[in-house]
């Protein structure tokens, strides 16, 4: 036991450590090479909460308890060898409440704690979205007097999240309570056991084997439960790294990079052709069908009304808006492509 909790603890040092690394950088990477417009529609709470809270799930829990269950397995081994030379009938047992655990924790526990770790995940990000909010804009909250209907939108999140855990919560007590009936199996065949040799149904032992067996039935039982229970952790907290797997990976729609030349850009020639732009599909677009060219050296002025799109203009060559039809190519190069 000592030695596979000990490789356990190897492994999340040697492994684990570089393992969250990678899914961090990968996460990271992916979250800023997002174009503006993902930012634009992406609270800010949900992002946060991805890399606090998931990114604490893969560093701590999800590596450490990989070698608890290797621990825990290792014991479970040893138990059932001593118990099963001692008292061999209440190998007989142990099947019946391995299945009874199984169903327990896989049929009912394991699936409905996913779900509602999930919950518990996607009800923080609104917590977090909300406390910035309310910390960036104080001041404006305060001179409108509309502190405490913030303050009020925040409770309200944190309850719906306090629910959540409450319920997840309940849930870990309902599989205790089922498990306590189930390993109560063993342990009342094995006290029963000393009454059955008395009997002389079964072949006498001495005290102390008795008393050996005894002992080790209720350990088994607790060693059952803490697998089951380790298990479900496992697959609950796996859930992290599938939430950061999404930010890893690339939208289909991004155009390919483009080689820049090297010492580009050397003139600044810049020109759009037909350029069409619009913040959302359901929009109208901000510009629409733009041609122009600015040559070297060039100083030109834009003027025009609220909304007529000098801004998106700008947008549009730092590539923070995206370019429905058309193209903006500085030095020969289209912008599309660059990253």
């Amino acid at each position: 036991f000592c030695v596979f909790n000990f490789s356990g603890f190897v492994f999340e040092v040697l492994y684990g450590i570089a393992a969250a690394r990678r899914i961090f950088t990968e996460a990271l990477v992916g979250v800023i090479g997002r174009p503006y417009r993902w930012w634009d529609v992406q609270p800010t709470g949900r992002v946060l909460n991805r890399f606090s809270t998931d990114v604490n799930t893969v560093d701590n829990a999800i590596t450490g308890i990989l070698g608890v269950i290797a621990g825990a397995l290792c014991y479970l081994v040893g138990h059932t060898i001593f118990l099963g030379i001692v008292n061999p009938w209440a190998l007989l047992l142990l099947p019946v409440v391995a299945v009874l655990f199984e169903v327990c924790g896989a049929k009912y526990y394991r699936t409905s704690i996913r779900e509602f770790h999930r919950l518990v995940l996607t009800l923080t990000s609104p917590v977090f979205d909300q406390a910035g909010s309310m910390i960036a804009n104080q001041v404006v909250l305060r001179a409108y007097g509309e502190a405490s209907e913030a303050l009020e939108t925040l409770l309200r999140h944190l309850d719906r999240l306090q629910r959540a855990n409450f319920t997840k919560f309940s849930l870990s007590l309902w599989l205790a309570i089922r498990f306590q009936l189930v390993g109560a199996i063993i342990t009342v065949f094995n006290i029963c056991y000393p009454v059955l040799q008395y009997n002389g149904v079964v072949p006498r032992q001495s005290a102390g084997l008795v008393g050996f067996a005894m002992a080790y039935s209720a350990q088994l039982s607790n060693i059952l439960q803490q697998l089951i229970y380790n298990f479900s952790d496992v697959e609950m907290q796996l859930i992290s790294i599938e939430r950061l797997k999404r930010y890893a990976e690339e939208e289909e729609d991004l155009p390919p990079l483009t080689l820049l030349p090297a010492g580009w850009p050397r003139e600044g020639t810049l020109r759009f052709e037909a350029v069409t732009v619009a913040y959302r599909d359901n929009l109208r677009p901000a510009l629409q069908d733009i041609s122009f060219s600015l040559s070297h050296l060039e100083k030109v002025a834009v003027v025009g009304r609220t909304g007529a799109g000098k801004s998106t203009l700008l947008l549009t060559v730092l590539q923070l808006v995206p370019v429905t039809r058309g193209r903006v190519v500085l030095d020969g190069v289209d912008l599309a492509g660059v990253a």
